[in-house]
């Protein structure tokens, strides 16, 4: 319940933010995004307009009472780079904000520089690319919990 509460809050404020036109940082949780994005990473959010995204984009988006990091693939869809499924449609309504910037220990990267090969990777081998990250995440996972 505290966990919730604690979405809730953190989802306001980062709507609320954005929609006044300011960029916000948040800590990136989960390994959807792998390995364009670990836990911990720093991610800046900017407050672009949902109909100037472009396919490749990172994006953030509400789904119920969690903020998601994914990737634009489509109008409307987006997928996380180790997921092997595109994500319910989105909208401007749910979407908040792209990713202009992330800090990986304590060192700042444009993403226009830092993700350009995953984006390539993503969008242009798309399925045999989206395997191969999560078979990564798993070997990965498997040598964290050992």
């Amino acid at each position: 319940m505290k966990e919730s509460n604690t979405n809730k809050h953190l989802i306001e404020m980062v709507q609320t933010a954005l929609h006044n036109g300011q960029e916000i940082t948040i800590a990136a949780n989960g390994w959807s995004m792998y390995p364009c994005l670990l836990p911990a990473d720093i991610v800046k959010i900017h407050p672009t307009p949902f109909a100037d995204l472009k396919k490749g984009d990172v994006i953030v988006f509400q789904r119920k009472e969690q903020l998601i990091v994914h990737r634009y693939i489509a109008p409307n869809k987006s997928q996380g780079d180790a997921c092997l499924r595109a994500d319910e449609p989105i909208n401007a309504t749910n979407y908040l904000g792209k990713i202009t910037a992330f800090q990986r220990k304590n060192k700042e990267m444009k993403t226009i520089d830092r993700l350009a090969f995953w984006k390539f990777t993503a969008l242009n081998l798309g399925k045999l690319s989206r395997f191969i990250h999560w078979v990564l995440l798993r070997i990965r996972l498997k040598f964290i919990r050992n």
